[in-house]
Order: C-alpha cells, then sequence, then structure tokens
C-alpha cells in the first residue's frame, strides 16, 4: 500500500516530482532486489548531478509497479495540492490506468470541488461523507475543554453556533 498525504501548509515541498518520488520509494521498500530501471536511473543521476524529470519518474513507477499482482495508492486531501501539481497527479493516475500493467487500486480523497477528477480517471465511486451535528459539537466541546481561554458561559454559545452551521456539509 502506497499513500500520500497532501497538506496546504507543505504545498512546496508537494512537487509532483516529490509525490512520484515518494510513492516509488515506498513500492521500492518491498522488494528484495532494485529493478535495472532503477539502478540505471541512480547511476545516470549520479553521473549527470541531475534530478529526474516526472516523465522518468512515472515512467520508473509504471514499470516497478508491474512487478506486483495488485498496487495499491491512496492519495489523501487531494484537493489541497496545488493547481498545477495536481494536473501532473491527476496525469500519472490517467496513466496508470491506461498502463493496465497491474491491478492499480487507487484512493483519492477530496472535497467535492475536484469534480473533473471523477470525469479523467473513469469509472469510479464516489462516497460522499457529510458531518454530523453530534459529532462535530463532540469535537468542539473536546477541544474548547482543552484550549478555552475566555468565560466558561460562553462555551455552549460557540458548540451551538459552529455545530449548528454544519449539518449536511
Amino acid at each position: 500500500m502506497l499513500y500520500c498525504y497532501f497538506d496546504y501548509k507543505n504545498q512546496g515541498n508537494q512537487r509532483a516530482e516529490n509525490v512520484v518520488s515518494s510513492l516509488l520509494k515506498r513500492l521500492l521498500c518491498s522488494v528484495s532486489e532494485l529493478p535495472r530501471d532503477v539502478e540505471s536511473l541512480y547511476d545516470d543521476f549520479v553521473r549527470r548531478a541531475a534530478i529526474p524529470d516526472l516523465s522518468c519518474l512515472s515512467r520508473i513507477f509504471i514499470s516497478c509497479s508491474s512487478n506486483f499482482s495488485s498496487v495499491y495508492l491512496i492519495l489523501d486531501a487531494l484537493d489541497e495540492c496545488q493547481s498545477k501539481q495536481l494536473k501532473s497527479i491527476v496525469s500519472l493516475l490517467g496513466q496508470l490506468k491506461a498502463a493496465q500493467v497491474t491491478r492499480h487500486k487507487i484512493l483519492c480523497t477530496s472535497r467535492p470541488h475536484l469534480e473533473y477528477l471523477c470525469v479523467t480517471l473513469q469509472p469510479v465511486a464516489i462516497l460522499d461523507i457529510e458531518a454530523h451535528t453530534d459529532d462535530v459539537e463532540n469535537y468542539i466541546t473536546w477541544r474548547l475543554n482543552d484550549e478555552w481561554l475566555f468565560a466558561e458561559e460562553l462555551k455552549s454559545e460557540v458548540v451551538e453556533a459552529i455545530a449548528g452551521r454544519v449539518e449536511g456539509k
């Protein structure tokens, strides 16, 4: 299982090349011997003192994943990825789907505004997850009990104001 969590606070380090490199590294951790493609890429990298580009990394990732009967790929909070990088990552997902060298199982989580993902990666299954008032009330109460620095009598008003706005969102 390979995963990547996208964090809006760390967008600078979430370039598509870094994401693919990280996924490739995790994939290679489960093999006993490095494939020749990877060794050649490394030798070339050392010789030229240059970092491989995204197309090269994607090609190597697809090649290496063909050695597995299934590859599970989880991309969490994909909507937090910068749009330029997101296009490259979605392109990689399309390449994985088109390559059909292995049975890639891809799970992406995102807020609903990335609707074009569904079109690009057809067929997909979409599961809508909605906040429930009780869950939000419990979470806000828990956080306020640990962090609240204001008048105690205002806590219930804060919980009510926030929880009342989330149903169905």
